[in-house]
This record gives C-alpha cells, structure tokens and sequence, in this order.
C-alpha cells in the first residue's frame, strides 16, 4: 500500500552523520512531505465517500467504517512519521555543527597552547562563539 511505503521511508533511522548527508536528508523529507500533501485531498475524497455510502446504509458499512478507520489512522501515523523524520534530521544537523565547531576549536586550541598565549585562546573562543550565534557566557 502506498501510505506503507511512505510510512516505512519516514520511519528510517538514518537522520545523517555529516552537513553534508544532513542537508540530503532533509530536501528527501521535503519531497516526501510535499509528496504526502498531494495526495491528502484523495485520502479525504475516499473518506469522504465511504462516510456516505454508510450514511446511504449500505450493506458493507461496517467494513467501510473499519477501512475507514484504519486509513485514518494510517494517515496520522504517516503525517507523524514525517514530522518527526524531519525534526530529528534537524536536530542531527545542529549536532553536526556541535562537533564541527568543537573539532575547529580543538585545533585551534592545539595551536595555540603550542605558543602558550592565552589571550589570543580567548580571541579565538569568541570569534567561535560569534560565529555560532553564543555569547561568550552560553558557551559549553
């Protein structure tokens, strides 16, 4: 079933072990959100049929309901999913930049402590700080 395999690709434990791969990640969640979204006007329109040929009392109508129901659930699950994908992929990016940040400032600070020259340290650890968008007091 379609909103299977969707539901399978947003589940996926991959969330990205670079920028790199976490930039790729998330224009692949974008695709499967705008993906989703194309398709929900069809998951109302069949609900909504269904809805009405119970109301008509057809004969099948509590299997519809369970249909129904099912697809509903389904749905949500798959709208979940898909945000959920997208807020860890985002959180693995800033975790990226974390260590990218801390490895640059483990250099930088290798460097330095080499020339034993604390105040050019500070400098260094600000422009950091700068460039991440902390004060000097938020820094870890």
């Amino acid at each position: 079933m379609w909103i299977n395999e969707r539901l399978a690709r947003a589940k996926s434990p991959n969330y990205g072990n670079s920028l790199l791969s976490v930039q790729m990640l998330l224009g692949k969640n974008r695709s499967l959100r705008n993906e989703v979204d194309s398709h929900e006007p069809t998951v109302i329109s069949i609900v909504d049929l269904g809805l009405s040929m119970i109301e008509e009392g057809h004969p099948q109508s509590d299997e519809f309901q369970q249909h129904i129901n099912e697809l509903n659930t389904l749905w949500t699950d798959l709208q979940n999913a898909v945000d959920q994908q997208k807020a860890r992929i985002e959180l693995s990016g800033v975790a990226q930049q974390v260590l990218l940040l801390h490895f640059m400032y483990s250099e930088q600070t290798l460097q330095l402590s080499s020339k034993n020259n604390v105040s050019v340290i500070s400098v260094v650890i600000e422009g950091f700080c700068c460039d991440a968008g902390l004060t000097s007091r938020q820094t870890v």
